[in-house]
């Protein structure tokens, strides 16, 4: 590999581990609430850390590109930030128990269903009727015997 290859390649890394670390803050930004100080500070000692490895990686690659040192702590600082955009996220899955905007589970009926989650769906028993019944969730009485002749 080229000395001009191996360059643009530490950057990249290093790029792409910055990048996820920005996508963890848009995320947590966007989707933890309420936001404390407790979740800010977290984050910005992961990031501080995995930034770190990125960094350590990068000038290692850049000044010696043929030791293997520098290119683990690249892609350790890498590897390690992937999740972070996805960590809000999956953290706002778990507690509230069900993953926002999804559609109802397959197997849904009126309500109930092999679902942890709550159905989002109407139920039967809505005013509304859910499931094609009236108002009220009753059945339609059924139409009544034609008289028979005698």
């Amino acid at each position: 590999m080229h000395l001009g290859s191996r360059t643009q390649l530490a950057w990249l890394v290093f790029l792409a581990t910055f990048a996820c670390l920005v996508g963890g803050l848009v995320v947590t930004l966007l989707v933890t609430r309420p936001l404390t100080a407790d979740a800010i500070v977290d984050g910005a000692f992961e990031g501080t850390i995995w930034l770190l490895f990125a960094s350590i990686g990068l000038v290692l690659t850049l000044r010696r590109p043929a030791n293997p040192i520098g290119w683990l702590y690249a892609a350790a600082g890498l590897v390690w930030t992937l999740y972070i955009p996805w960590d809000p996220w999956v953290d706002q899955l778990l507690r509230t128990g069900r993953p926002p905007g999804w559609p109802p589970w397959p197997g849904t009926r009126c309500g109930r269903s092999a679902s942890p989650w709550p159905s989002p769906c109407r139920c039967c028993c809505c005013r509304t009727g859910g499931c094609g019944r009236p108002a009220g969730g009753r059945s339609p009485s059924p139409p009544s015997p034609a008289p028979r002749p005698r």
